[in-house]
């Protein structure tokens, strides 16, 4: 079976950022791969303007999804549990929600493991610290058939 990393496209300009991250309970074991501290639901004001971009995936500070990447997510893991993030502009006009899917983060070997398990979705660390979200060419169409915002698909090797 043939994997691909889905990741936030970064040549996309302009996408929202969560702010006040020092205050999100357990951002921190977060980003470390422990997504279990992480508050139940995030809050977070940002600064809207003309240029920003909500892709349907963002990955700057934790990994994030919504629409159409959920719903294939829910697709193929349903029984993935979420945290909740609302990104709302400061005067209350615009804003986006977000969810953050808890999964089981991997060592490299687990995730040579779980290809060839055939797993749809996990995530593995990358080298030291960075988290790779992977899926299966199944989990990919699906996620193309419904025109999501702001993704980059790269190939595995």
């Amino acid at each position: 079976m043939r994997y691909f990393r889905i990741s936030q496209d970064r040549d996309v300009p302009g996408s929202v950022r969560l702010s006040g991250v020092n205050n999100i309970g357990g951002y921190h074991e977060a980003r470390g791969g422990d997504l279990s501290k992480l508050d139940r639901a995030i809050a977070s004001l940002v600064d809207y303007n003309a240029l920003n971009s909500c892709p349907d995936i963002l990955d700057h500070d934790l990994f994030m999804v919504k629409g159409a990447v959920k719903q294939v997510f829910d697709m193929f893991l349903p029984r993935v549990q979420y945290k909740h993030c609302v990104m709302a502009e400061r005067d209350g006009k615009r804003h986006e929600q977000y969810y953050i899917p808890l999964f089981d983060v991997l060592d490299e070997s687990e995730a040579q493991e779980a290809m060839t398990q055939n797993r749809p979705i996990f995530c593995f660390f990358k080298g030291s610290r960075e988290i790779w979200v992977v899926a299966s060419v199944e989990v990919i169409e699906a996620v193309l058939r419904r025109n999501p915002a702001g993704i980059k698909i790269s190939v595995i090797d």
